[in-house]
């Protein structure tokens, strides 16, 4: 093969990588909707976050207190077991966020196992199959063991994604191997999955019951705003939320109003939905109790919608 022959074959092949690395984002961003991502659980979720977090190499990375943050948080104690299954960040994206500071870090909270507790940070193995070492306030707890029934909202992660999940038991499951749907992810959305049924792996779950434990919806002042927060962590009067485009913030806990796991509606009620991270007033059109939706009209920017919201993102009241 000729010199400029071999040249034009490389140059090729690293048009392919570069159009199969931009399809991949774009099926990422479609796929995700406002609040989740696509891929396979059991895919390595936390090495591509190392990819996306380069910079903060292993070698880069300084020596830093046990538990410590990129923001202020009081140190926590995790209400965990080893064995238990959680939610965390990647260990990448903690380091990235010490580098590049927290608003400018994305977060998504990946599905693993306990296999080490400690007082301010604990060892996660993920379904991947890596170790690493979480600090405990990013450490979303879910437990094992758990039983969930048609009607019933749990916290869990994407069974056939990857991501935190809320999602609403439908029927044709079992209590320890439940059919869900998820609520967190757009009726609309490309994938397909917000009009699925899914089934979720036994010990990977935890029924939600009280609106303002971790893993259920607040809405917290920010000017004359309220935004959308899932509560991850939570310490005496300060919360830590996961908001849109999964950036985290320290929020108040006198600011915040949570949000029903399961909204009480009718017809014509006003209600308050998330567009854009940012609560805005609307009126229920249509209630499907069985895929926990409910279809409202709002206005944003000056424009009129109907969407299918999913429960546990409906506040009847601010």
């Amino acid at each position: 093969m000729s010199a400029r022959s071999s040249r034009d074959n490389v140059v090729s092949r690293l048009g392919c990588f570069a159009t199969l690395a931009l399809a991949s984002f774009a099926v990422f961003q479609s796929a995700c909707g406002r609040r989740s991502n696509d891929g396979d659980a059991r895919r390595d979720d936390w090495a591509v976050s190392k990819s996306a977090a380069g910079r903060a190499s292993a070698e880069s990375t300084p020596t830093r207190p046990p538990g410590a943050l990129p923001f202020e948080f009081p140190s926590v104690v995790l209400a965990a077991k080893k064995g238990d299954f959680v939610l965390a960040p990647s260990k990448n994206w903690i380091d990235e966020a010490f580098i590049e500071g927290v608003e400018n870090q994305t977060f998504i909270y990946y599905g693993a196992f306990l296999s080490a507790v400690g007082q301010k940070e604990s060892k996660l193995r993920t379904l991947s199959g890596q170790n690493a070492t979480i600090p405990n306030a990013l450490i979303l707890a879910v437990g094992r063991g758990g039983s969930a029934n048609p009607g019933d909202v749990v916290l869990t992660a994407w069974a056939s994604g990857s991501g935190l999940q809320r999602a609403i038991v439908v029927q044709g499951g079992s209590p320890t191997k439940p059919k869900v749907r998820y609520l967190d992810i757009d009726l609309e959305n490309p994938s397909g999955w917000g009009q699925r049924d899914d089934e979720l792996p036994e010990d990977t779950f935890r029924v939600l019951t009280r609106p303002d434990e971790l893993g259920t919806t607040v809405a917290c002042k920010d000017g004359e705003r309220k935004l959308r927060f899932v509560l991850v962590a939570e310490a005496g009067d300060k919360w830590l939320g996961l908001g849109f485009a999964g950036k985290l913030r320290v929020l108040d806990r006198k600011e915040c109003t949570p949000v029903p796991i399961v909204p009480k509606l009718k017809t014509g009620d006003k209600v308050f939905v998330p567009v854009i991270g940012t609560f805005v007033d609307a009126k229920v059109k249509k209630i499907d109790a069985a895929t926990g939706r409910v279809w409202v009209a709002h206005e944003f920017g000056g424009v009129a919608k109907e969407e299918a919201i999913g429960y546990t993102n409906v506040a009847t009241s601010l």
